[in-house]
């Protein structure tokens, strides 16, 4: 049976720390994250590896039970509204992971390895705005092959992705 909600997030649910609200919110992440990604948090061999060793699972296994692990211990300070944004926020840029990196040949990944390891070696005290964008966009990459993104996004969450981006443009001409 698949599992809604890594095992570290259970004491918080047991402790009655994080509302059902949130708990809702990071069963939504987790099985969004684990539809889109195609490489486990830890692969196959090392988790059956680990439970031959020591008898049990590791608590995170998935990129789903990594980001609600990294969550949830956020989540108890975060209102339900907070909580909503980070939430959307990862959706939004694992989405854009596979939108920006879908279609580019290797060269491009390369651009983007170079060049934000170059900004990183080279840093100053404040990042200009195309750094800043270039290493949003190591992120992304790294999100994009770490995961081993694909195209699993329900119709729903494609309107969502296109009505956000849309907001953002607004947004950034009002400004």
């Amino acid at each position: 049976m698949k599992r809604l909600l890594s095992d570290s997030v259970l004491p918080f649910v047991n402790q009655g720390r994080i509302n059902m609200h949130k708990v809702n919110m990071l069963i939504e992440l987790k099985e969004f994250v684990d539809r889109v990604a195609t490489k486990g948090y830890i692969g196959e061999k090392t988790v059956a590896s680990l439970l031959d060793r020591f008898g049990v699972e590791p608590e995170v296994i998935t990129w789903g039970d990594y980001f609600q692990s990294e969550l949830v211990f956020d989540s108890v300070r975060y209102s339900d509204e907070e909580l909503r944004r980070v939430v959307d926020t990862i959706k939004f840029d694992i989405m854009s992971a596979y939108q920006v990196f879908c279609d580019h040949s290797s060269n491009f990944f390369e651009w983007v390895e170079k060049s934000s390891n170059e900004i990183i070696l080279n840093s100053t005290s404040a990042y200009t705005e195309e750094e800043q964008e270039i290493l949003h966009l190591k992120i992304l990459k790294d999100y994009y092959c770490n995961m081993a993104l694909v195209d699993r996004f329900s119709p729903e969450e494609v309107l969502w992705y296109a009505g956000f981006k849309e907001d953002e443009e607004e947004n950034a001409e009002v400004s």
